[in-house]
């Protein structure tokens, strides 16, 4: 999904508002608010041994098992609503904070990957060569285009099984501002193919014993198999969604719209990474920010938040999309101090209805009309989500925050428009950072 014109002006508009409003209620100027982002600073935060109230066993205690919140403004243009919402708290003692980078992919995650589906080799897609396992990315690379420093060049592999029904494609973009890295696998030889994740898919828990029979795998089963490859490739990861999906006949002949199969026939799986147990932040890629995003000017750094797809059905996986691995690095703490739940709350229902009032207001005041924004909290979770560092746009921290994720649909009073923007999937309205309670922009990750 592309970010149009009218979202970019508003959402640079609503950044702005929200330092102002920051500095007022808060009492600080914008350059402290910057400052206290500042990667120096949090590291130096996290040195400070969690005392009282700080402490994760503390603020697990008093955290409530749910959220409830409701709030409209006075024209009835924003709705915001939480009913229930579940509030996800880790199962561990300590929260840890850690370094972590994006752009290049190292050589031996590659091999592991290649290794895990093609252990007897591949050929290259673009020679129709042999890649023997062992070659290394740069022997078994191509580069997209001259090479020139002054552009953004990255290496993608790409290759497929001799029979072409399966292929993998590897990225790894470390210059210019795109952040390109990633890895795809999909294999066709069975009846079905997938693609991505659909609005279409279904959650395990709405579904009926007829559709997990039309599979043919128990869910346990086909999980089983996307666990085996995170941990075969040496990646902590655990589910934080499992969906039904239907794939499309892969034959030409039987070829098909996607669900206009008569049943599921597979089962999505999307993971989050994990650090010393703690599961970190997601979101499904390439969607808008309306509310908090969009400030990123041409010559600024893109960094998806990592986003780890698997689908299993009964021949084993048939697709995987890796979006924006992460490195991480060392650990600057295994035990930093957080705010409170209440705090983090107090701050999501100000700026938010702030954001969205602001929003409303400015696309009503534009050529584009009146529009309305209906918002649903539906999880509250602490967890690690990435911070950039300023100095470095392609590193960054892993630090402990609220996010609160839900759902946003924006409607237009022009009947013939209609719903202008709806999210799916996983998709984060407001992060604080649990560390110095500063809103992390899950667009721009600071």
């Amino acid at each position: 999904m592309r970010r149009n014109g009218w979202m970019t002006m508003i959402c640079m508009l609503s950044v702005f508002v929200l330092i102002l409003s920051l500095s007022g209620c808060a009492g600080t100027s914008e350059n402290d608010l910057v400052s206290q982002k500042n990667a120096d600073r949090l590291e130096a935060a996290a040195q400070e041994t969690p005392e009282g109230e700080n402490t994760l066993a503390s603020v697990t205690a008093a955290a409530p098992e749910t959220y409830t919140f409701s709030w409209q403004d006075e024209d009835g243009t924003v709705t915001i609503t939480a009913e229930d919402a579940p509030v996800i708290l880790p199962e561990a003692e300590t929260l840890p904070m850690v370094r972590v980078s994006c752009g290049e992919l190292s050589q031996e995650l590659v091999t592991a990957v290649y290794d895990e589906f093609f252990p007897e080799g591949a050929y290259r897609m673009s020679e129709g060569d042999m890649i023997p396992a062992d070659a290394t990315l740069e022997e078994a690379a191509f580069y997209d285009g001259e090479e020139d420093e002054d552009s953004s060049q990255g290496q993608s592999l790409s290759v497929q099984s001799p029979d072409q029904t399966r292929s993998l494609r590897v990225e790894s973009t470390s210059s210019g501002t795109e952040q390109a890295s990633g890895i795809f696998y999909t294999d066709q030889s069975g009846r079905y193919m997938y693609t991505g994740y659909s609005q279409d898919d279904l959650p395990l828990s709405q579904a009926a014993e007829e559709d997990l029979a039309a599979v043919g795998l128990e869910p346990q089963e086909a999980q089983a198999v996307a666990d085996a490859f995170w941990e075969a490739v040496g990646i902590s990861a655990e589910v934080c969604e499992a969906l039904l999906t239907s794939g499309t006949y892969s034959s030409e002949e039987e070829l098909t719209l996607p669900g206009d199969t008569s049943s599921y026939t597979g089962y999505r799986f999307i993971y989050v990474r994990t650090v010393e147990g703690i599961p970190s932040a997601t979101q499904v890629p390439h969607i808008n920010q309306p509310l908090t995003g969009g400030s990123e000017s041409s010559d600024s750094i893109s960094w998806l938040y990592e986003w780890m797809e698997v689908v299993v059905d009964e021949t084993g996986i048939v697709y995987l999309n890796w979006e924006a691995p992460l490195t991480v690095g060392e650990e600057v703490s295994e035990n930093v101090g957080i705010l409170d739940f209440d705090t983090a709350a107090a701050t999501f229902e100000e700026l938010l209805a702030r954001l969205c009032a602001d929003s409303a207001a400015q696309e009503d005041a534009s050529d584009s009309g009146m529009r309305t924004y209906d918002i649903e909290v539906t999880e509250v979770s602490l967890c690690l989500a990435r911070v950039r560092d300023e100095e470095n746009a392609r590193e960054g921290l892993l630090l402990p925050c609220w996010v609160f994720y839900g759902n946003v649909v924006i409607y237009t009073a022009d009947s013939a428009a209609g719903q202008v923007f709806s999210s799916s999937g996983p998709y984060i309205l407001l992060a604080i950072n649990a560390v110095d309670g500063t809103v992390v922009d899950p667009e721009e990750g600071y």
